[in-house]
């Protein structure tokens, strides 16, 4: 299960490690609902992960709707993928809007 925090400067992806012989995780994303996915970060294993996590710190350069899905690779290919999540990056890294604007 890949699971996200919403509404925070830092965006961490959670996962289950399924597998014994995977050389790295792969977060992959593609814009909402496109399903043409691209390697977004490549993290390599620390012996006896059970439990991945992948952090995203400060601005990401595109703005929109993204989803994004986490595979195990190793020399011999990918693993199937996990479950899809949705992630609108308008919402988590631009500041909130200014409130009550007044004119005195």
């Amino acid at each position: 299960m890949l699971t996200f925090p919403l509404f925070a400067e830092e965006v961490t992806f959670s996962f289950n490690d399924n597998s014994t012989n995977e050389d790295f995780f792969v977060i992959q994303q593609s814009v909402e609902n496109a399903n043409s996915w691209v390697d977004f970060i490549i993290e390599p294993i620390t012996d006896g992960t059970t439990l991945g996590s992948v952090s995203i710190i400060g601005n990401i350069v595109n703005s929109g709707v993204f989803d994004y899905r986490v595979v195990a690779r190793n020399s011999f290919g990918d693993s199937g993928p996990s479950n899809i999540v949705t992630l609108d990056h308008n919402d988590v890294f631009l500041p909130n809007e200014p409130t009550i604007l007044s004119i005195e």
